[in-house]
């Protein structure tokens, strides 16, 4: 299920080749030295973002003129380093570039030719964020589903990418003092730029893995761009015990609607909601760059990701340096996306925690209480760097790095839930 056999064509050179192309520009001249710019010179982050800024308000009235003038000293502090911030400022450099040519769909997809499943796969394995929401949605539906013989499990994943969250869940299923799930089945939805090839291999090795736990599974593929429109073609029966999950995966959804028309996202909730799902389990990536005005967004952009990139180098660096570079040409994509595309082809539309909460509650969920040894889970990956944070507000549980939260999780259910016993237990 993990060893895929259909890597994409590598193309750095070709994204090299473009960006080089979108620099080569008469406006934009030899870098100087970082030392002949105080602001550059100081390397500190506020001065930074202030140049990154003013830099994005050019890009924004279309001058030029001013843009690459800016464009020239952030690229100068860019290439005096080698940190996560002079990476940092090199991505937003190149993509306000992009976004001024208006190449920015097309460096992106460029760029996401490189992202290849084998190495995907490989680095997902040994991120901190995914270790950890993993344990705590599996954990959560475990308990969920305690006390429960002849249970009959249906998971909905939206974003199930590769089905690596599902193994772990599935053996401990197995050993369970009740006995394994009379009946299960993952309804895996994931957009189409997964080839429909891809996930019925990814079904077909979850359940060869299931089969040997002794769980008898089904899985069914959807494959859709609109989410909120997506849900399970077939059920189990009218008496399943149905799970919703989306793991780091929401922010696909746009917050924009058409004219006279809801938002995707109001209608992904109430669509879930339809289902009356027994719970429903939420892990975002928590920051707000929903904001229609691309100022605000860019300032909101370069503050969470040269965050998470301090975060990456620091916590990734010693354990494997290969993987770290590949996630710093993950972390390049993402910039690229989130500042030099727009409309459709924009699809990072990250949005606080308190969003996705007022979403669900509005659409008739209630938060359920974090158990102890969900957030015990966690804490055996969270806990492992002196810089790693976690708290809980209103029944969310946060990660963070120093003072900045970057992940949130939280489980739910229907207000007028058939399964009481969740809250019981809790």
């Amino acid at each position: 299920m993990l060893d895929q056999e259909d890597e994409p064509e590598d193309s750095s050179q070709e994204a090299q080749q473009v960006l080089s192309g979108l620099l080569d520009q008469d406006e934009l001249q030899a870098p100087t030295s970082p030392a002949s710019n105080p602001v550059l010179a100081r390397s500190d982050g506020a001065d930074l973002e202030g140049l990154l800024v003013a830099c994005a308000e050019a890009v924004a009235a279309n001058d030029s003129a001013q843009a690459y003038e800016l464009v020239e000293e952030l690229t100068s502090f860019a290439y005096s380093g080698e940190s996560s911030l002079h990476r940092a400022v090199l991505y937003f450099t190149n993509a306000l570039v992009a976004r001024l040519r208006g190449y920015g769909a097309q460096m992106y997809r460029i760029m996401s030719k490189e992202v290849s499943i084998r190495q995907t796969l490989a680095v997902q394995m040994n991120l901190p964020v995914l270790r950890a929401t993993e344990f705590f949605a599996n954990q959560t539906i475990l308990e969920a589903c305690r006390g429960q013989r002849n249970l009959k499990l249906h998971i909905v994943d939206y974003g199930i990418f590769y089905g690596c969250q599902w193994p772990s869940l599935i053996e401990a299923l197995s050993q369970r003092d009740e006995g394994p799930p009379k009946k299960m089945m993952i309804t895996g939805i994931e957009l189409t730029s997964i080839a429909e090839a891809s996930m019925r291999q990814t079904g077909e090795g979850l359940i060869a893995y299931a089969k040997s736990c002794g769980v008898p599974l089904e899985f069914q593929p959807v494959v859709s761009n609109t989410w909120e429109k997506a849900e399970p073609r077939y059920h189990l029966s009218s008496d399943e015990f149905l799970v919703i999950n989306c793991k780091l995966r929401m922010r696909h959804l746009r917050e924009d609607g058409y004219i006279l028309m809801e938002s995707p996202r109001k209608i992904f909730f109430k669509n879930i909601a339809r289902l009356k799902p027994a719970l429903f389990v939420q892990c975002v990536v928590t920051t707000d760059l929903s904001s229609p005005f691309f100022i605000h967004r860019f300032r909101e952009a370069w503050r969470d990701i040269h965050i998470r990139m301090e975060q990456i180098e620091e916590t990734m660096q010693v354990i494997d340096p290969p993987k770290l570079e590949y996630l710093n040409r993950l972390m390049e994509k993402t910039v690229m996306n989130m500042v030099a595309c727009e409309g459709a082809d924009r699809i990072e539309r990250l949005s606080s925690y308190k969003t996705w909460n007022y979403l669900a509650t509005r659409a008739g969920f209630e938060k359920l209480p974090i158990s102890n040894q969900a957030l015990q889970m966690v804490k055996l990956v969270w806990t492992s760097h002196k810089k790693f944070t976690y708290g809980i507000d209103e029944k969310w549980l946060l990660l963070g790095w120093k003072d900045v939260t970057l992940t949130a999780m939280s489980a739910w259910q229907p207000m007028c839930s058939t399964f009481p016993f969740i809250k019981e237990k809790n």
